[in-house]
């Protein structure tokens, strides 16, 4: 009985390692995968009115640096990789602030038909309710 009992408790313990290990290869999958420069389409936040501009992410040491460009608005801003909801998917989540308004946007993480990174996603205000969320899609340039 003992040696069923210790069985178990060694089983559970490398179970637990190797899911570990898993997680970690995702993120350090994912922290190269995003990596690189991307066309962006969208609809701004509260009305329908469309957009398109670029967007560079670099990864320093496992932190996103994340260069946006729309029109002539450059804006740099910090990004990372979440886990949301219990299936624990992993979102790529950018936060910044522009004419002193605090935003976030939470992308799927996709591919295209090539296997290059596709993102898109939901903008909408950091610190209130959002009426209408702003959309948008990331198309990796290749």
């Amino acid at each position: 009985m003992k040696i069923i009992i210790t069985l178990t408790i060694i089983l559970y313990s490398f179970s637990n390692v190797f899911s570990q290990v898993e997680e970690d290869n995702d993120y350090n999958f994912l922290n190269d995968f995003l990596v690189g420069e991307y066309t962006i389409i969208g609809k701004k936040i509260e009305c329908n009115e469309a957009y398109t501009g670029f967007m560079k992410i670099e990864n320093t040491n496992g932190k996103f640096n994340v260069t946006r460009q729309i029109g002539d608005d450059k804006i740099i801003c910090e990004a990372g990789i979440k886990e949301t909801l219990s299936e624990k998917i992993k979102v790529f989540v950018i936060s910044f602030y522009e004419n002193n308004i605090n935003y976030e946007i939470t992308y799927l993480i996709d591919t295209d038909f090539d296997n290059y990174p596709r993102l898109s996603g939901f903008l909408y205000f950091k610190n209130k309710e959002t009426e209408k969320p702003g959309l948008e899609a990331a198309f990796c340039n290749h």
